[in-house]
This record gives C-alpha cells, sequence and structure tokens, in this order.
C-alpha cells in the first residue's frame, strides 16, 4: 500500500486548515457531525433525568468523533507538509480539473505527469475553464525509487477561506509551471480522468 513521503516538498504548502470549513465542504462530515451532536444532547438529557442509561450515547458519539478527527488529521497533515502544484479547470460541467507535477524523487531524473481528476470546489472559486486553482499534493510510493508512483493534489479553497493564504499559494509558483501546465494539457487532449506523462517540464527547484 503506498505511504506518504517524508521528503520535503521542494514548494511547502505549511497551510493551516479551517475545521468549520473542512466540516462545509465535506458533506460525509456533516452526517457525523449531526450524528455526533444527537448524541451529545441525548447525553446530557439523560444525564439530567438521572437515567442509568445515560451513558449509552457516548457509544455512539464515538464512531462519528473519530471519524471527524482523522479526517481533520489527514488533511492538516496533507496541507502542512505537502507541495503546491498548479491546477487549472479544464471542464465546467462537470466540473474537472488538471494538474501537472514532475514524479522524479532527485534532480537527474524527469518524470512529468499531468492529472485531470472530477472535483467540486466551495463558492468563491472561479469555475470558469482555464483559471488557475491553488492546489497542494502529496506523493505517494516508496522512498527507493526514482519516482512518485502517484500524487493526490487538493484544491486549497477546501479547508481555508484565508484569501492571504491562498494569494501566496498562487503566486509562490513561477509563471513557468502555469504555461508547463498549459502545454501538457495540449499533449492529452481530448481530456479524461487520468494520469498521463508528457513531454512537457520545467525541472523544481527548492
Amino acid at each position: 500500500m503506498p505511504t506518504q513521503p517524508i521528503a520535503r516538498a521542494a514548494f511547502p504548502a505549511e497551510l493551516r486548515v479551517s475545521p468549520f470549513v473542512i466540516a462545509q465542504n465535506y458533506p460525509a462530515l456533516i452526517v457525523d457531525v449531526l450524528l455526533f451532536i444527537a448524541s451529545l444532547l441525548l447525553f446530557f438529557v439523560l444525564a439530567l433525568s438521572a437515567q442509568g442509561a445515560c451513558l449509552i450515547p457516548l457509544f455512539f458519539m464515538a464512531y462519528p468523533a473519530l471519524k471527524i478527527y482523522a479526517r481533520y488529521r489527514r488533511l492538516s497533515y496533507h496541507f502542512r507538509i505537502g507541495c503546491i502544484v498548479p491546477a487549472v479547470v479544464v471542464q465546467s460541467q462537470p466540473l474537472m480539473l488538471a494538474a501537472w507535477t514532475d514524479l522524479s524523487t532527485n534532480q537527474t531524473d524527469e518524470f512529468p505527469v499531468v492529472k485531470i481528476w472530477p472535483t467540486s470546489l466551495p463558492p468563491g472559486q472561479s469555475r470558469s475553464l482555464g483559471s488557475h486553482v491553488a492546489c497542494v499534493a502529496v506523493y505517494y510510493g516508496s522512498n527507493g525509487s526514482r519516482k512518485w508512483d502517484s500524487f493526490s493534489p487538493i484544491p486549497a479553497r477546501m479547508v481555508t477561506r484565508d484569501n492571504g493564504a491562498l494569494k501566496r499559494l498562487e503566486e509562490s509558483l513561477p509563471n513557468e509551471f502555469w504555461l508547463t501546465l498549459n502545454e501538457g494539457i495540449r499533449e492529452i487532449l481530448p481530456l479524461a480522468p487520468g494520469t498521463y506523462p508528457v513531454q512537457a517540464n520545467v525541472k523544481w527547484a527548492p
């Protein structure tokens, strides 16, 4: 099973995530949050009425609480150690993004790829074709390999509304990266979800 990398990102995001934004942008978590709140309220109601079964709701609270905590920790780790990558909107209906990176684990090899994937974006993020989307990715594979097996970019607006931080992420990438992404997209037309090797490349420089 792939593992997350230990290597330092070329363009580290070091982004602080907001649990409130995460809860709003990941619908599956809303059910867990509601279940947790309902169990908490039931616990207090039973406790106040001095019922012997007042501890039962604690068991129902534990499962959603652990799921919420695990999702928050995973995303917090992702955006803290992850690498900023360029991404653009390539299809608006249904929404698809394309991101470019070099999967090489060293400074000599080159394995440039473009990943296209369906996703969702929160309000405030442009969905127009060609719109820049600040994304952060972690890389999966073995540290001893010449290349990572894959990478998983996530739009930063899914975890924060800090416009200053979002602007920092986008402006931290040289313009050459956005141009390289556009060149890579032209190599794989027509567009479809997947990860595609491309010729377009520019070397990452810490």
